[in-house]
C-alpha cells in the first residue's frame, strides 16, 4: 500500500502495475513512484475520484499504457462488490487491480483509498480450514443486486455483462 495524504492514490496503483518492475526503491513511499506519474494522461480526471474518473483516466491512457483498471469494493471480510471493471480487452493490457476501502479522516469526514492488488487470486481465494475448504468471500453484483456468487472471475463476467445497457436489448429483445 502507498503511504500517500494527497486524493491521487490510483495514479500510484497504476504506476505500481505498470511500472514495478522498474523501480528499485521502496514501493510504498510515493515520492519513489513519482517520476512515473508523468507517463500518464489526466486529462478531465478529478480527485478523488469517482466512476467517471476511472473511465477518463482508461481512455486517455488506453493507445499510450493499454490499462484496464478493475476496482472492487470492499465492504467487509464477507462482502466485496465490482465497483468498476474495466471493459478494455486489448491485447497485451495491463490489469490494474485494486480494492477500494473507505477510511475515516482525523475530522471524521468518510474517504474512499485505493489499494493495489498484485495478486488478485490471492484476495479472492478459498481459505481451507481443518482440511476443508470454504469460500472465503460472496461477491454482490452491485448493478442488478440480484446476483451473486463466491468466484471473482464468475462475478467479473457478470458485471461487464449487467452494467452494460445494451446487453439486456440485445439478449431479451422482441421481435
Amino acid at each position: 500500500n502507498v503511504k500517500n495524504y494527497d486524493d491521487k492514490c490510483i495514479l500510484y496503483n497504476i504506476v505500481l502495475a505498470k511500472f514495478s518492475s522498474e523501480i528499485k526503491e521502496d514501493l510504498t513511499k510515493p515520492k519513489n513512484l513519482e517520476k512515473y506519474i508523468e507517463y500518464i494522461d489526466q486529462k478531465d480526471v478529478e480527485y478523488p475520484v469517482i466512476e467517471k474518473d476511472i473511465h477518463f483516466l482508461e481512455r486517455n491512457n488506453r493507445s499510450t499504457l493499454n490499462i484496464a483498471i478493475n476496482v472492487w469494493k470492499f465492504y467487509s471480510i464477507n462482502h466485496i462488490e465490482p465497483y468498476y471493471i474495466s471493459k478494455n480487452n486489448s491485447k497485451g493490457h495491463t490489469n490494474c487491480d485494486m480494492l477500494m476501502v473507505e477510511k475515516k479522516d482525523n475530522d471524521d469526514t468518510i474517504a474512499n483509498h485505493l489499494i493495489y492488488i498484485k495478486d488478485l487470486n490471492a484476495v479472492f481465494r478459498e481459505k481451507q480450514t481443518n482440511g476443508k475448504y470454504q469460500k472465503r468471500k460472496k461477491y454482490f453484483c452491485p448493478a442488478c443486486k440480484c446476483f451473486s456468487t463466491c468466484s471473482h472471475v464468475k462475478m467479473t463476467k457478470h458485471f461487464k455483462q449487467c452494467a452494460n445497457p445494451n446487453f439486456f436489448d440485445r439478449k431479451y429483445a422482441i421481435a
